[in-house]
């Protein structure tokens, strides 16, 4: 399969907007809807854009700003985009663009609500155009409509958990953009392997675990907390079948002196079961092999790696 630099692009126009100072309630909705009618005409045209800025794309790529434009954190944004634009139209062949349209569309029902929708494909080998039907001269590059699908958001429930929190032009890191979706693309099938797993899905992977094979003779049966960021140290928290409450925490690695200043802090006692999943060598006392766990699945439920793999 071809090695893709992939990249991530979000058409979010009404992020952040507020009604200004002095703008009555009808110029503040005639500005909303021309932002929402940008992001639909750049789904429909089967384009990328960033911008926000009045400049132009080569002012915005320009290294040479004055210090006052440099520390604007607009300006930065859009200066960083630029850059990555540009790194997409010049290397087009090895480059795959996965764009996401934040849009409002009418139901059947007649009432609009905010629907995401996702393109993922090539660009034509075209450069940057500033595109002038908008208050700002927005940048574009256009996919080429042969080498372009959309995705249903809904057949990949992971991607809306391992997408980028933020950044509107971005190379994203984790395994669902630089391993699935190029397979997702060209249609291929792609190896499991527990490097695929998100960090989060890692977490959510150990929780079901629990469920199904337990720790010292007893399952978990429910959990108490979201599984990641409930709480500062614990990932899992949740009550096992005979009473006591399972404390987890996971990592993707091995960090033998995390796991030994997690046990000498936390106590297993009747009432609580102290846990920590890592890449130890072998499941021993209570650190559990996350190379057990992912082995596990694989051997008796190979769907749930794929599920949370996002695809394979």
């Amino acid at each position: 399969m071809k090695n893709y630099q992939v990249y991530f692009v979000r058409h979010n126009f009404l992020q952040f907007m507020e009604q200004k100072d002095g703008e009555t309630a009808g110029d503040f909705e005639k500005r909303r809807a021309s932002r929402e009618n940008f992001a639909q005409k750049m789904y429909e045209e089967r384009r990328i854009a960033y911008g926000h800025y009045p400049l132009s794309h080569q002012e915005c790529l320009s290294e040479s700003a004055t210090p006052e434009l440099a520390a604007d954190k607009d300006f930065k944004k859009a200066h960083s985009a630029a850059k990555m634009f540009e790194e997409m139209y010049r290397n087009v062949d090895d480059v795959l663009v996965a764009a996401e349209y934040e849009l409002y569309e009418a139901d059947d029902n007649g009432v609009y609500r905010k629907n995401k929708r996702l393109l993922l494909g090539k660009l034509k080998n075209e450069k940057v155009e500033d595109y002038k039907d908008y208050r700002f001269p927005m940048k574009t590059l256009s996919f080429d409509d042969a080498k372009v699908k959309e995705l249903r958001i809904e057949d990949y429930p992971v991607y809306l958990a391992v997408r980028p929190p933020f950044g509107t032009v971005c190379c994203p890191s984790s395994a669902f953009f630089t391993d699935c979706l190029p397979a997702v693309y060209e249609g291929e099938p792609i190896k499991l392997d527990k490097k695929l797993l998100h960090s989060s899905m890692l977490e959510q992977l150990c929780e079901e675990y629990l469920r199904r094979v337990g720790f010292g003779g007893e399952k978990m049966t429910h959990s108490i907390c979201k599984v990641g960021h409930s709480m500062s140290v614990f990932d899992i928290v949740g009550r096992a079948e005979k009473g006591k409450i399972f404390y987890a925490q996971v990592k993707s690695d091995k960090e033998d002196d995390t796991a030994s200043s997690y046990f000498a802090k936390y106590k297993n006692d009747e009432q609580h079961c102290y846990l920590f999943f890592d890449d130890c060598i072998q499941t021993s006392d209570y650190r559990i092999s996350t190379d057990e766990v992912f082995e596990y699945f694989k051997q008796n439920d190979i769907q749930v790696l794929c599920d949370m793999i996002g695809f394979c």
